[in-house]
């Protein structure tokens, strides 16, 4: 599939570029205090790719990740593409890898697209409350027709507050147990 990514003649904009590339950057960070420019060291003599190249040939990136970390490259994979969806304010899910983050991040509209729709009305790709109370740039859902993980959160502490426990049960005030 990242192959067919790199096929693709995807326009990436900046925002967006520079989001992947801090996110791959935030997850060698994590292995390491120097593994990230051991790394990019050795990707750009075993493979002559940079770290600008990253975008234009992700599965060169991919095969020289698995040669230097080997062993440990599932590990380094999952990291990065954690990164990655965090940077895009996707909430991180344990099945993510470099692979996956790159198709759910080259999912989301660009920025520019995204202020079309917000003009022409609601967008399911993006928070409910941040279109709702607008936001000029409204977050990512965490799942279409949803909240982004800061309202979703807000929304659930507030409901904390009210809910009372009833033996193993969850009630809220608004059905009442006495009849």
């Amino acid at each position: 599939m990242v192959e067919e990514l790199a096929q693709r003649e995807l326009v990436v904009n900046e925002q967006i570029g520079s989001g992947i590339l801090d996110g791959i950057s935030k997850g060698l960070e994590a292995i390491g205090p120097n593994v990230e420019e051991v790394f990019y060291n050795e990707m750009m003599f075993s493979h002559n790719l940079t770290k600008n190249d990253i975008l234009e040939r992700p599965e060169e990136f991919a095969e020289a990740m698995s040669k230097f970390f080997r062993v440990g490259t599932s590990l380094v994979d999952r990291t990065i593409g954690q990164e990655i969806v965090k940077n895009f304010g996707i909430p991180v899910s344990p099945g993510i890898n470099f692979k996956s983050a790159l198709e759910i991040v080259m999912k989301l509209p660009t920025a520019s697209q995204a202020k079309k729709t917000q003009l022409v009305g609601y967008d399911p790709n993006f928070c409910k409350t941040c279109q709702k109370i607008g936001r000029i740039d409204p977050s990512a859902a965490r799942t279409p027709y949803s909240d982004c993980q800061e309202h979703y959160t807000k929304r659930v502490l507030r409901l904390k507050k009210y809910v009372r426990m009833e033996g193993n049960l969850h009630v809220h005030p608004m059905f009442n147990s006495e009849i």
